[in-house]
């Protein structure tokens, strides 16, 4: 199984501030992100860096777990939700912060995901925001020319 991996903070980070590969967009009572990328899986990865990083400042999780999560959908924006949820589920119900998320290809169609992370420490991380849910509302997956663009609204 190839895996797609983009790291959510580096060894360097002292060095250097956390890279933002996504921009904010204002939502009446909501957050949300857009993004690209140059392949579906990347997407996927750059969508869940972003959802972790909207949550909390990563700048301190290390790698001590390892979460598999699995998602399915009829179609891609549909795919992205259910992703984006099962991530939020985790984090929310297990009291869990990632670093690292890796995209593998799921069964027909679908996606699996390993997160790399840590238990929530309060002394070492801090939550920026509480997220209900990863919303459908105005949700868009596309190709245009040759880049993968994302838009998705968080329920805050």
């Amino acid at each position: 199984m190839i895996a797609a991996s983009v790291w959510l903070r580096g060894d360097d980070m002292a060095e250097r501030p956390f890279e933002r590969r996504y921009r904010l967009i204002d939502h009446t009572a909501d957050i949300g992100f857009e993004l690209d990328a140059p392949t579906l899986k990347e997407l996927f990865v750059r969508s869940a860096e972003a959802l972790l990083s909207v949550i909390a400042d990563l700048s301190k999780v290390e790698e001590r777990v390892t979460y598999v999560v699995q998602a399915d959908g009829f179609n891609r924006e549909e795919l992205l939700v259910a992703f984006l949820g099962e991530v939020l589920y985790l984090h929310d119900s297990e009291d869990l912060v990632f670093c690292r998320v890796e995209i593998h290809e799921g069964p027909n169609g679908g996606v699996i995901a390993s997160l790399h992370g840590e238990k929530f420490d309060a002394e070492r991380h801090s939550i920026l925001r509480q997220i209900k849910a990863v919303t459908y509302h105005d949700i868009m997956v596309r190709e245009k020319n040759g880049t993968w663009e994302a838009r998705v609204i968080l329920d805050i």
